[in-house]
């Protein structure tokens, strides 16, 4: 004679630590999940397994278990990790020689933008720091919509100032996102301006390659473009603007 019973998870009767585990289990709210883990793991032909069998299961594999739910050895969930990229705005000095105003201006920018890719600013100097993007999983990045607080911060230090960033962001082989560049332009039109050079220079090394999948030009109204190679590469702009006064603040998703 063969003598099935059902599994419940209500009415089973769990041996030694294993009724701790389940009962941390169901307390975090994951026990259909767990009921889940039980069936994969014995309902086959092939497979019979007495109460104590499953109890030492839950025993021996408690690490792959509560790894598998979301949880900590102790119950608790696990809290993801999250990359936050994010813009700073903020008001520094760098001295240079020049006849007038308007050449320092231009010695400066030349300077800057042919200068050590990394470049401090005092803590001090930093008026603004606004989240704009994120990436939850390996390769995954995904905008930030204007928030309430991220108005109010810009709305406190901006006022009357008129800004577009150029962010740009670019994915490699394994889907790996590099550390996003941001380009910070006195108007909405500069910076598409920018946007139009950057694109079409990155697409035509796609292209000589052979290298495009899909792509999405630079098109007026449009503050966003992309183009996506073959192999799995990925290159993507997209325009942010805070107006006059922060009677608008504009994060188009991609």
């Amino acid at each position: 004679m063969i003598y099935t019973k059902t599994f419940r998870l209500s009415d089973f009767e769990w041996i030694g630590n294993a009724k701790r585990v389940v009962e941390m289990i169901c307390n975090a709210g994951k026990s259909s999940e767990f009921v889940d883990l039980i069936e994969k793991r014995f309902d086959h032909e092939n497979d019979t397994a007495a109460d104590f069998e499953i109890s030492k299961w839950v025993i021996d594999e408690v690490v792959s278990i509560m790894g598998s739910l979301g949880l900590t050895l102790d119950g608790k969930p696990v809290k993801k990790k999250f990359k936050v990229f994010y813009l700073i705005t903020g008001v520094s000095y760098e001295e240079v020689e020049a006849d007038n105003a308007e050449e320092a201006r231009e010695k400066f920018l030349e300077e800057f933008n042919e200068g050590d890719p990394l470049y401090c600013i005092d803590r001090d100097d930093i008026e603004t720091v606004v989240p704009i993007s994120y990436e939850e999983n390996e390769g995954d990045t995904k905008d930030y919509g204007p928030s309430e607080e991220s108005r109010q911060e810009l709305e406190n230090s901006l006022a009357g100032v008129r800004l577009s960033a150029l962010v740009r962001v670019d994915k490699d082989e394994c889907g790996t996102v590099d550390t996003p560049s941001v380009r910070l332009f006195a108007s909405l039109e500069e910076a598409k301006q920018e946007m139009l050079k950057d694109y079409a220079f990155a697409f035509g090394v796609y292209d000589r390659s052979g290298n495009v999948d899909s792509f999405m030009p630079v098109e007026d109204g449009v503050v966003t473009c992309y183009v996506h190679g073959k192999d799995g590469t990925e290159a993507k702009w997209n325009i942010i603007e805070v107006l006059k006064g922060i009677e608008r603040s504009k994060c188009v998703p991609s």
